[in-house]
């Protein structure tokens, strides 16, 4: 998943060792006139070439979709070498993992929009912000027939 950000949130985050990305500058263009919108936003990309994810030391559900649904993440050692990282295999797919020193830096730079949340109520906040319901979309299983 890709994240769009603009230039002061790059420079706070190029202070941390950040896991195998793409980067590329975005020019804001009005489709009217091709004028410049605003030069200031950048596209990040996760290439997710390590798997940060323990899916054997997980709480993982299958959701009606067939999604996974995070009861508990459990993630590798390698994860410790980073402090900003993305993960791909669940419905937390868009979202940014970052270590407890980026998250206080976000809060000392008093950075906006932006939810850090501890990892053991991230479905919680999940489910809350996308009204996602953990026990109305768990996989039903198939009806036999008598």
């Amino acid at each position: 998943m890709a994240h769009i950000l603009s230039d002061r949130f790059l420079d706070i985050i190029n202070e941390f060792k950040l896991s195998d990305h793409v980067l590329k500058k975005l020019i804001a263009t009005s489709i009217k006139d091709g004028k410049t919108i605003n030069s200031s936003l950048n596209y990040l990309f996760f290439t997710d070439k390590e798997l940060f994810l323990n899916e054997k030391n997980s709480i993982l559900e299958k959701d009606e979709y067939g999604s996974l649904m995070p009861h508990k993440l459990s993630f590798h050692n390698e994860s410790l070498n980073y402090d900003i990282f993305s993960i791909r295999t669940t419905l937390l797919a868009g979202f940014i993992f970052i270590s407890e020193k980026v998250a206080n830096k976000f809060s000392k730079e008093n950075i906006k929009r932006i939810k850090p949340i501890k990892l053991d109520e991230v479905l919680n906040h999940y489910c809350a912000d996308f009204r996602h319901g953990i026990k109305t979309n768990i996989k039903k299983g198939k009806i036999k027939l008598p």
